[in-house]
């Protein structure tokens, strides 16, 4: 039995069967009275068949194990069926609403023909039906399920049988689910309406006096627009907030909770110092509490340390360094994990967090932070700790994220060479080691596929490499694998074979579309590039306008790299559908999150200066178009000045090349082109697409 639940874990299928089979041969001739160990390996032999896509065996094998299962063999046989239906269901909830739907509707059908109306396992299906739903968008559907199971649960609410699940929480997540759809919906009388009958059988809230509930019903409704809606959800709180003020001391628990939201509002709204001036107050509060031993709605030790950080975030943004360092070090000392530690560590600890932070934003300081780290850290620890190894593979990062690929090649290796020695170390780690031996690999894919044209056969090495880590030893973490497909179809894209790297980017959707993570907005952003390089501008649009609701959702005021990046292909793309207005207001979006977050002189700011004269020049505003035409190039130059290898600048004379190809003149046409095809052939690899494509430009441009 052990033996085969170890391998079904590994998802090596044959030799698991092999042993439950085994296992339930001598169950039955040896244990045969057993029924419990019997109905739970029949029912390991049908999740096994779940996985491998045979249904109908897999029914099969969930009915006998239902038939002896001391809980339902009294059942009749169309009872154990609509229970085998919904059991099924259940292992396709949070992954496929398509299956979910397809197996709970057969249970549902079952149960109404041979159940009361208002029995409880037709509820229990309604409330799949309506999570389905839910998770595929059709609000109002869902809504229509969830208030008939809601109908049936406030039947069976003080029901002192012991069903499948308990009533009373399946009631609360059912009015929670409607009263989250409702605020989806922009409809918040009908969304507290519900939040209230949630605190009014909650047993966390039901003793709570009715402006107690009504401030509860504000502060979960702002939770629940948190990301979506930064305007109501500091609308809700602020309410929550002054309710409590009014009836409650000053230093409650659920005041700092609102302060704690309101900061972080402000944060996402970009409004720093008041986000500060809030998180703050919330410290203040939460400083009085982390040593109370009533259980609240949130762990407040793990709400100061998250206010810790944020404070420490946004001094880093604002490059308050030290000031970053001091909230750093405030949080390690209440940390329960790290307070034990040296002043030294703490203090590598936290040039270590602040590097960690700043990596996507800022790689040179960074990068700076961590090699502190990694120098204090080597002074006081053996040389191959498991920590020096996180700094390692941060520092590699840091200069992949410099495009410094030889050296962050050099920093990954030794990374790995760290985390070898610690695979099945059974200490916890801030970190998965296995799960950052596996990134390591991915990201020497990443360098290898940059570093220079031929090595790209390592890149697809490497990313392989991870792809089998992940699946042989934590098949669980799909994200993981996710991003190995995600990474293959990187390569193949620099590569210039866009069906290969649209394949490999299905693949990495198909795990991560119902995972809600940013990976689904990175999938969407990267199918979309390849579409627009096939020249497929509408596909591509659609796929970059699914990517911006996504980024919206995870990053922080869309200031990142990734965003502006996406802004830049997005006003590309309606450029090339000859929508000039909006192409204008994408490129303008993406100009000043690049102003915000890189150096004056950065590649990524000269191609967004590089798009802007193409729209001008359509839109008939000459000025501004030579403006940002000279300022490009000015860029441009001044990177090339420094005779380090600068990626995608031939993107930016191409640029400039259409630019006067548009204006009729030829001869600056060919002179940009040239440069955009010198630069792209000294990058890419000799038979690229972009290449040919080019060529054919210059040579229809010198027939003309």
């Amino acid at each position: 039995m052990d033996i085969g639940l170890a391998y079904e874990k590994t998802k090596d299928y044959d030799w698991s069967c092999q042993h439950y089979e085994k296992a339930l041969e001598m169950c039955q001739t040896y244990a045969p009275n057993n029924s419990k160990q019997i109905s739970t390996i029949f029912k390991h032999l049908s999740h096994i068949s779940l996985d491998r896509n045979n249904f109908d065996h897999a029914i099969n094998l969930r009915m006998k194990s239902l038939s002896v299962n001391e809980k339902t063999y009294h059942l009749t046989e169309k009872e154990n069926e609509a229970q085998c239906y919904y059991d099924i269901d259940q292992k396709f909830l949070s992954i496929d609403p398509d299956k979910v739907l397809e197996f709970i509707q057969k249970s549902l059908e079952i149960r109404q023909q041979i159940l009361p109306e208002h029995h409880v396992n037709i509820a229990f299906c309604h409330h799949d039906i309506g999570v389905a739903y839910e998770k595929k968008d059709m609000f109002d559907a869902a809504l229509e399920h969830y208030e008939k199971a809601i109908e049936i649960y406030e039947k069976h609410l003080f029901d002192k049988e012991e069903y499948q699940f308990n009533v009373k929480k399946a009631y609360s997540r059912c009015c929670s689910n409607i009263a989250k759809i409702y605020c989806h919906q922009r409809k918040y009388d009908n969304a507290f309406t519900y939040r209230m009958k949630t605190s009014s059988i909650d047993e966390k809230y039901c003793d709570l006096s009715e402006k107690e509930k009504e401030a509860q019903c504000y502060f979960d409704i702002a939770k629940e627009l948190y990301g979506t809606d930064p305007n109501k959800e500091l609308e809700f709180t602020v309410k929550s907030l002054q309710i409590r003020q009014e009836i409650l001391p000053r230093d409650h628990i659920t005041i700092g909770f609102c302060y704690h939201e309101i900061g972080a509002v402000y944060e996402k709204k970009v409004i720093l110092d008041i986000a500060l001036e809030h998180y703050k107050k919330a410290i203040e509060i939460y400083e009085k509490h982390l040593f109370d031993k009533e259980e609240y709605q949130f762990n407040v030790k793990k709400c100061n340390d998250i206010c810790h950080t944020n404070v420490c975030i946004i001094y880093c943004r604002q490059r308050k360094y030290d000031d970053a360092f001091v909230y750093r070090m405030k949080a390690l000392c209440v940390d329960d994990k790290k307070c034990h530690l040296t002043e030294k560590e703490k203090e590598a600890h936290c040039y270590f967090d602040i590097g960690n932070e700043l990596c996507c934003t800022d790689p040179d300081k960074a990068l700076e932070f961590t090699l502190k780290s990694l120098d204090i850290r080597q002074q006081v620890l053996p040389r191959d700790h498991i920590i020096i190894g996180f700094c390692h593979h941060n520092v590699g990062a840091s200069y992949e994220k410099k495009c410094i690929f030889d050296t962050a090649v050099e920093h990954y290796k030794k990374a790995i060479e760290i985390y070898k020695k610690h695979l099945l170390d059974e200490e916890e780690y801030e970190f998965n080691v296995l799960q950052l031996y596996g990134q390591c690999h991915n990201g020497l894919a990443i360098c290898y596929a940059s570093i220079e044209k031929g090595k790209n056969v390592n890149a697809i090495d490497y990313t392989l490499k991870a792809l089998q880590i992940f699946q042989q030893y934590s098949p669980e973490n799909k994200i993981d694998v996710a991003r190995c497909y995600w990474n293959y179809g990187y390569i193949s894209w620099m590569k210039g074979q866009y069906d290969e790297a649209i394949e490999q980017l299905y693949k990495s959707l198909d795990i991560v579309l119902y995972q809600n993570t940013i990976d689904v907005g990175r999938s969407y952003h990267l199918l979309g590039v390849c579409y627009y390089e096939k020249f497929a501008y509408q596909q591509a649009l659609s796929f970059f306008e699914r990517a911006l609701k996504n980024y919206e959702q995870f990053l922080r005021n869309l200031n990142d790299e990734n965003a502006g990046l996406l802004l830049y292909y997005t006003s590309l793309c309606l450029f090339k559908l000859n929508n000039y207005n909006q192409a204008l207001e994408y490129a303008i979006k993406s100009n000043q999150v690049r102003d915000e977050i890189f150096p004056s002189i950065h590649v990524q700011r000269a191609a967004s200066h590089s798009i802007l004269p193409l729209i001008y020049a359509k839109l008939q505003q000459k000025e501004k178009s030579n403006q940002h035409r000279i300022e490009a190039l000015e860029i441009s130059k001044q990177l090339i000045s420094k005779n380090e290898k600068v990626t995608n600048i031939g993107s930016i004379f191409e640029n400039i090349g259409e630019l006067y190809k548009n204006r009729n003149n030829l001869r600056q046409a060919r002179k940009y082109y040239k440069k955009a095809l010198q630069y792209t052939k000294q990058e890419k690899v000799d038979d690229h697409p972009d290449i040919e494509r080019i060529q054919k430009i210059i040579g229809s441009l010198s027939t003309n």
